[in-house]
């Protein structure tokens, strides 16, 4: 989503087309652990000369081998964190591995998340991100269809996804706190997502439909939020801010499990981000 409303057919087709794949790197990858959204095209030199210019000095060299995260997803983070962050996509795709579903109801919590410092800045309507996933029929904003009816036309209708979005609501942090210098690869981002999670659990949210395995941990969430995506590279025109001070979109096993329900039954598993 942009952080715009959503007016131009074409923007809107990449759009879902972009949170369809986090969507389903997320629920059914079994390999890439670790999904990050391509960058754009206008990026790809800007990316390529930041990869030259990492040299010895860079934490990544330093730390032991890991099991199944590229080190280089590792700049700008300690030794400690990267390794704890390991160890969460190693679980979180063993545990991805058995709740594989390709037939029947899905159902995923999407959380609409305004940054702090963004107040004032237009956002398309929760009706319109409800068609995005939701909506059976194509219209002007989504003249493929929703990506729902994706999942359910090339299931042959065997899978049906269900989206519920909670309106957009202020987390406590600005974005240049989340993105934390390093396009919010980092476990402060999921922070960004705890005090939604609260209100929607005061608001009574049944996080047992996100469960998928009854273990007490949210598998499918999705935190939309407010910024402009850092995978397009340049600046926010809004705040002239770069793409390390933005948020890549990606798809994440959970650093920690530092929020919980207020009936300490659910707390945060894995997750997938876009804007």
């Amino acid at each position: 989503m942009s952080t715009s409303t959503i007016t131009a057919s074409s923007s809107t087709s990449t759009a879902r087309i972009l949170i369809l794949l986090l969507f389903i790197a997320c629920h059914t990858t079994t390999f890439f652990v670790h999904s990050l959204a391509p960058p754009h095209p206008d990026f790809l030199d800007e990316i390529k000369r930041k990869r030259r210019r990492l040299t010895l000095s860079d934490n990544i060299t330093a730390i032991p081998p890991l099991q199944q995260l590229s080190p280089e997803l590792c700049h700008g983070l300690s030794s400690e964190d990267c390794h704890a962050l390991d160890q969460s996509y190693v679980e979180y795709t063993t545990k991805t591995r058995h709740l594989i579903q390709t037939t029947g109801v899905v159902r995923t919590l999407v959380l609409c998340v305004r940054f702090s410092d963004h107040i004032g800045r237009p956002l398309p309507p929760k009706e319109d991100i409800e068609a995005l996933w939701n909506s059976k029929d194509a219209s002007t904003i989504l003249p493929t269809g929703s990506i729902s009816e994706f999942l359910r036309v090339n299931s042959y209708s065997n899978f049906q996804l269900q989206a519920d979005v909670y309106d957009w609501t202020v987390t406590d942090g600005t974005e240049l706190e989340y993105s934390s210098g390093v396009s919010g690869l980092t476990r402060a981002l999921a922070s960004s997502m705890y005090p939604v999670l609260t209100i929607i659990d005061a608001l009574g949210a049944d996080f047992s439909k996100y469960d998928l395995d009854g273990d007490g941990v949210i598998d499918s969430l999705v935190l939309l939020h407010s910024g402009y995506p850092a995978e397009i590279g340049g600046v926010d025109c809004t705040n002239d801010r770069n793409h390390e001070n933005r948020i890549w979109s990606h798809a994440i096993g959970s650093f920690d499990n530092e929020w919980t329900s207020n009936d300490g039954q659910y707390s945060l598993g894995g997750y997938m981000v876009a804007s």
